[in-house]
């Protein structure tokens, strides 16, 4: 079973998360008693969404062999350079959180919420093109194929070939 699609979530659900935590902690500032609390835990978040990012695409480059076999290299290279992109974004934003934390100013929250902000729509362009990947050129049916020990032209696996080469013909 591959791991990338278990674990691809976690960053997806931080990436969502943590600008909806920063513009609420940015809009009610004033009303919050402990303010470094919250301020901490968006910190801790970015922390693990970093982490997780980085893991997920580790996971992702551990399988592309596998899916290669089903879907062309140029399409899983598209996908592999927005998520190195979103990967090294999410340590800004770590740092521009904890600029936030440690100076308790607005410009600096201000300045990790815009960043939030470019990683939720970093994170649009990779997951667009994982689930392109996955529902338009039929990624998932590289473990199928593996499991069963490969395709030939006789297996109704080979369907899922597209072209004469494997791929896709329409790229």
């Amino acid at each position: 079973m591959p791991l990338h699609p278990m674990v691809v979530h976690f960053p997806i659900v931080f990436a969502v998360l943590i600008p909806i935590a920063m513009a609420t902690a940015i809009i009610f500032d004033k009303k919050i008693k402990n303010r470094k609390a919250v301020w901490g835990a968006i910190v801790a978040f970015s922390a693990v969404l970093a982490l997780s990012a980085f893991v997920t695409m580790k996971l992702g480059a551990m399988e592309e062999e596998i899916v290669e076999k089903v879907v062309s290299e140029s399409l899983i290279e598209k996908h592999e350079e927005l998520a190195e992109l979103f990967s090294w974004s999410t340590i800004i934003l770590f740092v521009m959180a904890s600029l936030a934390f440690y100076r308790d100013q607005i410009v600096f929250k201000g300045l990790a919420l815009a960043a939030s902000l470019a990683i939720f729509g970093m994170l649009a362009q990779t997951a667009d093109s994982g689930g392109e990947l996955v529902y338009k050129h039929n990624a998932g049916a590289a473990y199928a194929i593996a499991k069963a020990g490969g395709v030939n032209d006789r297996s109704p696996l080979s369907a899922y070939r597209g072209g004469e080469d494997g791929h896709d013909d329409d790229d």
